[in-house]
This record gives C-alpha cells, sequence and structure tokens, in this order.
C-alpha cells in the first residue's frame, strides 16, 4: 500500500495503517516539514515526491489518498487507470 498525503490527516493515517499494513511508500510534496517528520518518525519507510514512483511500482495494490480534495479526481483517475485499489 501506498500513502498519498503527509500532511495533517495523512500523518494521523500514516500511524493507523502502519500498524495494519505494509506500507511500500509514502508521497509527499518534498516540503521540508514532511520530510523532516518521516525521517523522525518512519525512517525505514520508502518515501518519494514522485506519484509516478507508485503507479509504476507493481508491488503497491492499493492508494490512500491524504490530500487536499481539490486533487482527488485527477490523482484517483490515474490510480484506477493503474489498477491500484484506492
Amino acid at each position: 500500500m501506498a500513502l498519498v498525503g503527509v500532511g495533517r490527516w495523512g500523518r494521523h493515517l500514516l500511524q493507523e495503517l502502519n500498524q495494519q499494513a505494509e506500507i511500500g511508500w509514502c508521497v509527499h510534496t518534498g516540503s521540508t516539514e514532511a520530510a523532516e517528520f518521516l525521517a523522525a518518525n518512519y525512517p525505514p519507510l520508502p518515501r518519494t515526491t514522485d506519484y509516478q514512483t507508485v503507479l509504476n511500482d507493481p508491488s503497491i495494490e492499493a492508494i490512500v489518498l491524504a490530500t487536499p480534495t481539490n486533487t482527488h479526481f485527477a490523482l484517483a483517475r490515474q490510480a484506477l487507470a493503474t489498477k491500484k485499489h484506492l
């Protein structure tokens, strides 16, 4: 599974998802704050700022979107086009 978005909601989801599933990728915008949060709290989790990396990874079966709602349609459409669960 991959988590896209490591803002306020993404951080809450990451805490829960990390206890229940294997997180293959965390995708963030590249902000220093998000990178520092992941490094400090989830150092072993793979992270990227490139959504295509997640879409192209055959080991990722599902994507959780934790981004602003105005981005959901475009991100969801791309995920579904690559046969990922959403």
